[in-house]
């Protein structure tokens, strides 16, 4: 491995180790952020919800900055954008409005450095980003358990402000990630150059019009992170809706937690064997989707539920990763930078939409097996939106 892969991989799997672990660790300082903000556990989970959102919102203003300027000069405000959100969480968010900025703060921060080292990985790797970015991923899973104990040992430590405040001194590593950015052929540093920066802003707006497959791509993401949030986010409750009591439910999201990681590593595997046109692995993988959410429906068998988190947690990691490289497959490369950030942008309004309309679902009758069997006909709405990328073998020429 060359020193720009080198650098590329790493920056990119030590910023999503900092951004997953932060996602999963923020349920740990939820009840003490509920008390030191005097507001409720709906809004305060939904602005911890927008910081993963934003993550992914601001792809398309992420991409428009990488046209004019370096993108180490943007991964490393970013950077610094995501340990000052956390540290003015611990010290100055006393109101969940305030909550609301600092996150979104630090959300925008992450995203800076997402869109640019995915992109980074991309343009370093070439033929081989498929499997270089879901080994990434892989690694980066182990900020989902690290993260959180360590989190909860500051907590019961210092206190919920120091813990806060440290997770943010943690976060700033990512400043020396955006300083390890590769900077791309196509990145323009020297503004006078306008006849390049004219083009990346043509690509940008005609990324759609010139690769119209793109549209199904970004549909799969939008459906797959409506899933992804609402199930991750009912999993201990529907259990609990069974009868089984809370310390017995947090196995479902144990189950579903380690179904992510699998799914990180199947996403390897069909990299690494070529198996991304694969359709009969493909289809079985999205007809299973459909079939095991509705499980949580349809049975208390608690080894059931157990058995269809685990599935259902692979295959809608598998689809998080599997679907970043289809749009390898569909866009050229000049086109591929727009195509990712607009990805993003669908992927961060399923993110923050999810929650309110599985909300709305489980309110019109109380009852946790009807999100479960919303989420089920969502599986079928991505399952039918896959069907053309699953056809689709060749990567395009440059437009």
């Amino acid at each position: 491995m060359d020193v720009k892969k080198f650098r590329s991989f790493l920056a990119r799997t030590v910023s999503y180790f900092l951004f997953m672990g932060c996602a999963k660790s923020l349920g740990v300082i939820l009840d003490g952020t509920v008390q030191s903000t005097g507001s409720d556990v709906t809004m305060v989970s939904w602005s911890f919800i927008a910081l993963q959102g934003m993550a992914f919102f601001v792809g398309p203003l992420t991409s428009f900055m990488m046209d004019y300027f370096s993108t180490r000069l943007i991964g490393s405000i970013g950077g610094f954008m995501i340990g000052a959100g956390f540290l003015c969480q611990a010290f100055i968010a006393d109101k969940v409005w305030k909550l609301f900025i600092v996150n979104i703060i630090s959300g925008a921060g992450f995203g800076s450095l997402l869109l640019a080292h995915t992109v980074g990985i991309a343009d370093a790797f070439g033929e081989s980003f498929g499997t270089a970015l879901s080994i990434s991923t892989v690694i980066s899973t182990v900020g989902t358990v690290c993260m959180p104990l360590l989190l909860d040992h500051w907590l019961q430590t210092y206190g919920l402000s120091a813990a806060t405040a440290l997770l943010g001194a943690l976060t700033w590593n990512s400043i020396p990630c955006g300083l390890a950015s590769i900077e791309l052929e196509r990145d323009v540093s020297d503004t006078a150059n306008h006849d390049v920066i004219e083009l990346d802003t043509k690509a940008r707006q005609n990324v759609l019009l010139a690769h119209p497959l793109l549209v199904f791509e970004i549909l799969i993401q939008l459906f797959n992170f409506i899933i992804i949030s609402s199930w991750s986010l009912y999993l201990v409750s529907i259990g609990v809706s069974k009868g089984y009591s809370p310390s017995t439910a947090v196995f479902l999201s144990s189950a579903g937690g380690a179904g992510l990681v699998s799914g990180k590593v199947l996403s390897v595997a069909v990299c690494y064997f070529e198996w991304v046109h694969n359709i009969p692995l493909l289809m079985s993988l999205a007809i299973g989707q459909v079939l095991v959410i509705a499980v949580f429906a349809m049975t208390d068998n608690f080894v059931c539920l157990i058995i269809a988190s685990f599935i259902t947690g692979t295959i809608i990691s598998f689809y998080s990763a599997w679907v970043n490289v289809q749009i390898s497959y569909v866009v050229c490369s000049k086109h591929f930078k727009s195509a990712m950030a607009w990805s993003n942008l669908v992927a961060g309004i399923g993110l923050i939409s999810s929650g309110v309309i599985s909300g709305l679902v489980h309110d019109i009758r109380g009852s946790f097996e009807d999100v479960f069997i919303f989420l089920s006909i969502v599986a079928v709405l991505q399952g039918c939106c896959s069907i053309p990328s699953f056809l689709c073998v060749a990567t395009p020429s440059d437009c």
